[in-house]
């Protein structure tokens, strides 16, 4: 069916994200059905993403407005409705806004005006199928079955997305379970025992950006015995893993080095071979299982020295500044061996397609898949569907805490139901 007969209503507004920071949404209408789909927004961000367009009219939201993207969303509203592009053709519709665009990372019309737009036909192209989204999904990536992936809750959350002195932004926990249910219920447990463990040391439970707790924390280790002491007290032992997002602490230039103490007052600068070694040390007192952008994004040299190192002590190494969902950036990263998994953030790249396309980018070279959410979320749960929909091994979505994070995760549940 052709997107002008099928579609009787396409527009854009603004929503505003989990920070309380506007971002896009899109409402599409159709034969009596509405669709809504919005783009989130990430604090820590890779170089090399696909352009978030921002108003910078400071007298509004403090140039964070999106007006200028809300009207490019009306702009290729219209040129679509003038087209005789398919609904079920969800690759030509994200080539023909690509191409409406005219730029290699979406900076004329913007990734948050394009992206809401492939989200909302990828969700009426399943309606018209009369598939579940994750279903329709797979046409698309070649996935096969509902396979419920490792979940990585971001439990305590530092840099960039908290106030306190914790370098690294996230410290994540899995758990073993083989129903979403059997995996939620362990993850609300333990952290009901961490509360009471930052409690009784900190005297304080707020919680970051993406619902982690955010402590006064002095150290990484501090952090990691938290975790370790809630463990003994619970009698659950999850596995464990970090987002170093290291380009956030690396100094730039043809010697990076890394000041792991940037978010306190006393300075603490390693270069890129004791940063290694501090790496190693944690792994093996801790037991990490996997860490995510460990070095800074154009620090390729650590990367290829880090990986083997990392490999031979059953960690994964994930790439995100990176590789930022890019085909081309993955492909580099997958021939010069940098990293084994590839974390995918729709946004990055801006259409569900490319989306796709750098998940089979990332298989080709051997690599596991992450999908993620941003520090900027909102309600929408096709996050959820795009997981399942490209078969991916893992996804983190924050802690069981905050309704923008859990409501991904339940949908987890209604999905699993039968």
């Amino acid at each position: 069916m052709k997107v002008r007969e099928c579609v009787k209503k396409l527009k854009g507004r603004t929503i505003f994200d989990s920070r309380g920071v506007p971002t896009t949404e899109v409402h599409l209408e159709s034969a009596g059905c509405v669709f809504t789909s919005s783009c989130p927004s990430g604090a820590s961000t890779g170089s090399q993403e696909a352009l978030e367009l921002r108003d910078h009219n400071e007298s509004v939201c403090r140039g964070k407005g999106v007006a200028q993207a809300v009207a490019s969303i009306d702009t290729l509203s219209k040129a679509l409705l003038s087209t005789d592009l398919e609904v079920e053709d969800l690759p030509s519709i994200d080539k023909f806004m690509c191409d409406q665009d005219g730029t290699e990372n979406k900076s004329n019309l913007g990734a948050n005006a394009i992206l809401p737009l492939s989200m909302s036909f990828a969700r009426l192209g399943a309606s018209l199928a009369g598939q579940p989204l994750w279903e329709y999904l797979q046409k698309f990536s070649g996935a096969k079955g509902k396979t419920f992936p490792k979940i990585f809750f971001n439990l305590i959350n530092g840099g960039a997305h908290s106030d306190n002195g914790l370098f690294v932004q996230e410290i994540m926990v899995s758990f073993p379970g083989s129903t979403p249910l059997e995996v939620f219920s362990a993850c609300s447990t333990f952290s009901a025992y961490l509360k009471e463990e930052v409690r009784l040391k900190y005297g304080m439970t707020g919680v970051g950006d993406e619902g982690g707790f955010a402590p006064p924390l002095a150290s990484l280790e501090d952090a990691l015995e938290l975790v370790a002491s809630a463990s003994r007290t619970a009698g659950i032992h999850p596995t464990i893993a970090l987002d170093a997002a290291a380009s956030e602490f690396a100094t730039k230039g043809e010697d990076v080095t890394y000041n792991i103490g940037w978010k306190t007052e006393k300075e603490r600068v390693l270069t890129r071979k004791e940063l290694i070694e501090y790496y190693t040390n944690l792994i093996a007192q801790y037991k990490i299982s996997m860490i995510e952008d460990p070095f800074d994004e154009k620090d390729y040299a650590s990367w290829e020295e880090f990986l083997p190192i990392a490999e031979s002590m059953g960690v994964q190494v994930v790439g995100d500044d990176l590789i930022v969902t890019n085909p081309e950036l993955i492909k580099q990263a997958g021939e010069k061996k940098w990293c084994n998994v590839a974390l995918i953030k729709m946004n990055q790249i801006g259409t569900i397609t490319e989306t796709i396309q750098a998940m089979k980018e990332a298989r080709a070279y051997g690599m596991t898949v992450m999908t993620s959410h941003r520090s900027g979320e909102t309600e929408d749960v096709f996050l959820t569907h795009l997981t399942l929909g490209i078969g991916a091994e893992y996804i983190k979505s924050g802690a069981l805490c905050r309704s923008e994070r859990v409501a991904k995760y339940n949908e987890f549940l209604r999905l699993f139901e039968d």
